[in-house]
């Protein structure tokens, strides 16, 4: 089994990264508001930005920017059309402006985690994947040591997830954001980390592995195994039945957001989960709560982006009762329709399933993607009971990884390029196996 190893060109961006996926942990962060907060919450994003600005002067090539461009055209428009819409819904409804700042700093942060994540794997490429995931894997590793210190010996009970003592322990294990972001590191390495610098037999894959299991996030590893084996089942299919893969998982996929919300608005999935005696852990509370903001209808043209999120600083202990704290919908289909109605939600669950497969499809070929669906698809597990959309860094690695599959990803060149490093180590070197940004997408096939 191969050591962990960063490489020292690698350790800039190690180290950024690490520092800001602290920032997601609540346990670095402190009490909200206090300065070391706002250190860490603000930190992140803003070092992140310094190193994407570091990677965009060292990587100034005409091909490489106009991929960057490309990419954060991609991400980044649907954002700011959908803050356009929402100053049209805020100019007709004239709500208070907490709701119109909220939802500026909305689009703020996550056009910021697309721009990070575009720019920072453009330099480091192939690498992009160890470094994510020796970020992830160090910031785990420096919570148990601080659930260690601060519990004793007991906190090892913590590191089972199937102890009931381990409840006790969760601030230090379930790091909801940062288990999301490595589930989507191991389905990457499965996917394609054969062909990339690291392999499974690596260390780092099977510490990933640990953590996330231990982080115990039911939905993530439930969002990894669906996802891996619609891999496994379509990952053989020929050119034109891939296609048409992409293409019917995208119809299906947005209908099925569609009769998902609408049992959700309507009140029918909280019943029918109640009557199956599935406990909802209190988000029938927080659903029942957010319903009396929308309908059902075409006719609802939503209240703006970041309305959900501002709400809950005027909810009360009379309106979620004991869920009061969470200050969070768990549901970004939701979320998602209260904030751009129906036409808007529409059109954001069509932007993702439908028209960006088949814009990438027209330029890089239907391999990549049919991988970067799949990303996309792990996301969309998630939405359906946590708040990943809203996830700043989750953004960022979920942009960086369908950038990496498009524009650095190559299966076959990179075969070639390994077999011939491995009669030639003294000739060959590894940046030699990046593909080039545009290809031609039949030759790909």
């Amino acid at each position: 089994m191969e050591k962990i190893k960063v490489k020292k060109k690698n350790l800039l961006a190690y180290i950024i990264m690490t520092l800001s996926f602290m920032g997601s942990c609540s346990v670095f962060q402190g009490t909200a508001g206090t300065l070391q907060w706002a250190m860490f919450y603000y930190g992140g994003p803003v070092v992140l930005l310094v190193l994407s600005m570091y990677c965009v002067l060292k990587n100034r090539s005409v091909r490489i920017t106009k991929q960057r461009r490309f990419f954060l055209g991609l991400f980044c428009l649907p954002r700011i059309i959908m803050l356009g819409y929402s100053c049209i819904v805020w100019c007709i409804t004239k709500p208070a402006f907490p709701y119109i700042s909220r939802g500026i700093s909305n689009t703020l942060f996550q056009c910021v985690a697309y721009f990070c994540g575009v720019c920072i794997v453009c330099s480091e490429k192939d690498d992009i994947l160890k470094v994510s995931m020796a970020s992830s894997v160090t910031v785990f590793v420096l919570t148990y040591l601080m659930g260690f210190v601060q519990n004793g010996v007991v906190f090892f009970r913590a590191l089972n997830p199937l102890d009931e003592a381990a409840d006790n322990f969760r601030k230090y294990t379930e790091l909801h954001e940062l288990a999301y972001i490595v589930g989507m590191c191991i389905l990457m390495n499965l996917i394609v980390g054969k062909y990339t610098s690291l392999k499974k037999t690596n260390a780092l894959f099977w510490a990933s592995c640990v953590v996330f299991v231990i982080a115990w996030k039911r939905i993530g590893i439930l969002a990894v195994a669906m996802t891996y084996l619609y891999f496994v089942v379509f990952s053989r299919s020929k050119r034109k039945d891939k296609s048409f893969f992409v293409r019917v998982t995208g119809i299906i996929g947005t209908i099925v957001c569609l009769v998902y919300v609408s049992l959700i608005v309507s009140g029918a999935f909280v019943a029918s989960l109640k009557s199956l005696g599935i406990d909802m852990m209190g988000r029938d509370i927080i659903y029942g709560y957010f319903r009396k903001f929308a309908n059902f209808s075409p006719a609802f043209f939503g209240k703006g982006v970041g309305f959900v999120g501002r709400q809950f600083d005027y909810t009360t202990r009379e309106d979620l009762y004991n869920m009061v704290s969470i200050r969070a919908l768990h549901n970004d289909f939701l979320k998602m329709y209260i904030d751009l109605g129906f036409v808007g939600f529409c059109l954001w669950v069509f932007w993702w399933l439908l028209k960006m497969p088949k814009i990438l499809q027209k330029r890089y070929g239907i391999k990549k993607t049919f991988v970067c669906l799949l990303f996309v698809l792990y996301a969309f597990v998630l939405y359906t009971t946590d708040n990943a959309e809203g996830y700043t860094y989750f953004q960022m690695q979920l942009s960086a990884f369908i950038t990496y599959i498009c524009c650095f990803y190559d299966e076959q060149k990179t075969r070639n390029k390994i077999l011939e490093f491995t009669k030639k180590p003294e000739v060959v070197s590894h940046n030699d196996a990046i593909m080039p940004c545009r290809i031609n997408p039949e030759e790909n096939e």
